[in-house]
């Protein structure tokens, strides 16, 4: 598993630097530390809400820890904003942060948000961890394949975070189709 995690989370950095965009590397370094600091919270929130779910099977609580995660996402976007800002103030030379730019780390962010919870609060609760192991892997592949398409056409920092949304969106929607076809979500 961590292997997987590990190709879906460094295929950008491969793929730059393979290309010789050495700059664009180091850019989508500070990217990607953005959207793993941003996906500390929603791993907490998750993981907090984790012994409540299990021991009282409480849909309620259940409902509560995705609008926390949702509204966690949602604030988050003030925060992205002024560090576009900043960016483009001080670095804005070497790269423009466009608003796309933003929506796509956001994006990323409650993808990831809404997959951890789904990944602690319905499949760890049920037992039925194996689709953790498969969304994991249809991510990682749909990413790798995307990837070799993007890789000859123009690959940049765009691409790279959007490639990485879209692994964030796989996983979530394995994770959501798993969950709604063994109903799940009756813990």
């Amino acid at each position: 598993s961590n292997f997987i995690s590990t190709i879906k989370d460094r295929g950008g950095f491969i793929a730059l630097g393979l290309l010789g965009l050495n700059s664009f590397v180091a850019i989508f370094d500070i990217i990607f530390k953005i959207i793993m600091v941003l996906n500390i919270l929603p791993q907490i929130i998750s993981t907090s809400y984790f012994p409540k779910i299990s021991k009282t099977k409480s849909r309620k609580l259940l409902s509560e820890s995705f609008r926390v995660n949702i509204a966690y996402s949602f604030f988050s976007l003030p925060f992205l904003f002024l560090l576009q800002f900043l960016s483009n103030k001080f670095f804005g030379d070497i790269f423009l942060a466009s608003s796309l730019m933003i929506f796509t780390i956001f994006f990323c962010c409650l993808f990831y948000s809404l997959s951890v919870n789904i990944a602690k609060n319905i499949i760890i609760v049920s037992d039925k961890t194996d689709i953790l192991i498969k969304s994991a892997i249809a991510s990682s592949l749909i990413y790798l394949s995307t990837l070799f398409i993007f890789y000859h056409q123009n690959f940049d920092i765009y691409s790279a975070v959007l490639l990485l949304m879209i692994a964030y969106f796989v996983e979530l929607s394995v994770r959501l189709i798993y969950v709604i076809r063994y109903k799940l979500y009756n813990i």
